[in-house]
């Protein structure tokens, strides 16, 4: 293939280099904005190309070399060669450009703020959710990169806590004592996949197995290691990943683990939600409590998880938590009796339903609105319009569907405040924290 020089003009969203190839946008992956690189086209479409990086003719200054030995060939950390700081700005950068797109904002008028950088920048995963296979004789956990036959054996994962990767390397030597096999799709039986949950020194383990269920012989390996405090399995054989939906059974430690939080001793069970990045949840407690007016006495929490945000606020906000997820509701319930929040009341159900049900019957002041990647719901924009809810504190990790959500609210919210947070450096995620108050 012909090797072309180009100049890298920007960063698009998932932290490849874009530049131009006779007027025809062209990514690639690796290469940083003001560089000038030498590429080889890989992917020629109607509408982009896509460019494998072979040699970077004029380096960034923003260039560095990245701390990872899969850099080239892992898409887990794609802008890891990126100064930090750079990185900060990127993100920021990343709501800007999705702001201009999808709505008329004049970002000048915004407090829009710097991107808050992550306590840690190495070892900040504290969970991971690993395929296990069988590569060069070993069973061990690996992920196969997109577009391509790449395995990233994740053992050495620099991002994660070190405490996981010394567990995984454990466990590959276990594995092979114990001689267990990794998951047929012909017998359905084997090892599928490994949650591993770091609580302060200790983890939690949940593998999802063929209908073989776990080797008693594994399970007694495991439990000689000192830093395991729980083990769980699950069996599934379907060709879905829906894991978590399906019954789990404990085989060694305790039922439910500790969540040290600002102080408070949080309940978690196996299946609730965890933080990837526990040392960063205090700084999205103290900005949405920064974000919040004084007048705000009442408010409802849409995705409220197992209430760790909530029963973080002041005592004196009313607080009714909603989640479609049963476990996480039962782990807020049992927080809040514990933490004695008397202030704060969950209930589980569909989160369209509920909130058409609960502004109706109660007047809030406030809404806290955990997005996903899909936004937020018509109906419960339109329960948000309908109730002249006065402030809306919107967290995401979708740039473009918090942008779109803005776009839909436009006519009857204004967005005060943005504030950038850093969950996952190294990485194009970005948690977005906006607060919007009702027009007048």
């Amino acid at each position: 293939m012909k090797e072309t020089n180009l100049e890298i003009k920007k960063l698009g969203i998932n932290g490849e280099g874009i530049g131009y190839i006779n007027r025809k946008i062209t990514f690639v992956k690796g290469a940083l904005p003001q560089e000038e690189v030498s590429v080889e086209v890989t992917n020629d479409t109607r509408s982009f190309k896509e460019a494998k990086l072979i040699k970077v003719l004029k380096k960034s200054e923003h260039r560095v070399q990245a701390p990872c030995f899969q850099q080239n060939h892992c898409l887990g950390c794609p802008i890891m060669h990126m100064s930090y700081d750079q990185q900060l700005y990127f993100k920021k950068d990343i709501i800007r450009d999705s702001l201009r797109h999808y709505t008329n904002l004049d970002l000048r008028r915004i407090d829009f703020r710097r991107c808050l950088p992550s306590v840690k920048q190495e070892g900040y995963r504290d969970c991971v959710h690993l395929p296990i296979v069988r590569f060069n004789q070993k069973v061990t956990f690996g992920i196969y990169q997109r577009e391509t036959k790449y395995l990233t054996i994740m053992n050495r994962c620099g991002v994660q806590n070190p405490l996981i990767n010394r567990c995984l390397n454990d466990l590959e030597t276990i594995f092979e004592e114990t001689k267990v096999r990794s998951y047929s799709e012909e017998t359905r039986t084997g090892l599928r996949f490994l949650t591993v949950r770091v609580f302060e020194e200790k983890a939690q383990l949940v593998f999802v197995t063929g209908r073989d269920r776990l080797d008693n012989k594994l399970i007694e390996a495991i439990e000689k290691l000192d830093y395991v405090h729980s083990v769980y399995y699950t069996i599934n054989t379907n060709k879905k990943e829906e894991f978590t939906h399906g019954h789990y059974e404990k085989v060694s430690g305790a039922t439910r683990q500790e969540f040290i939080l600002e102080g408070k001793k949080f309940i978690i069970s196996p299946k609730s939600e965890y933080p990837i990045n526990t040392s960063m949840v205090p700084t999205v407690i103290e900005t949405v409590k920064s974000l919040l007016s004084k007048e705000v006495k009442s408010l409802l929490e849409i995705n409220c998880s197992m209430g760790w945000l909530g029963m973080n606020l002041d005592d004196s906000i009313e607080i009714k938590g909603i989640d479609f997820d049963r476990v996480n509701i039962e782990d807020a319930k049992l927080n809040a009796k514990f933490l004695k929040k008397e202030n704060c009341s969950y209930e589980s159900g569909k989160l369209e339903e509920l909130t058409k049900q609960l502004t109706k019957n109660k007047k809030f002041d406030a809404f806290i609105v955990h997005s996903n990647k899909l936004g937020m719901r018509k109906t419960i924009k339109e329960s948000l319009i309908k109730g002249k809810i006065k402030e809306l504190i919107y967290l995401s990790s979708s740039p473009s569907s918090f942008a779109k959500d803005v776009s839909d609210l436009e006519n009857n919210y204004q967005v005060e405040s943005i504030v950038p947070i850093d969950m996952l450096p190294h990485s194009q995620n970005v948690l977005v924290i906006a607060k919007l108050r009702l027009k007048k």
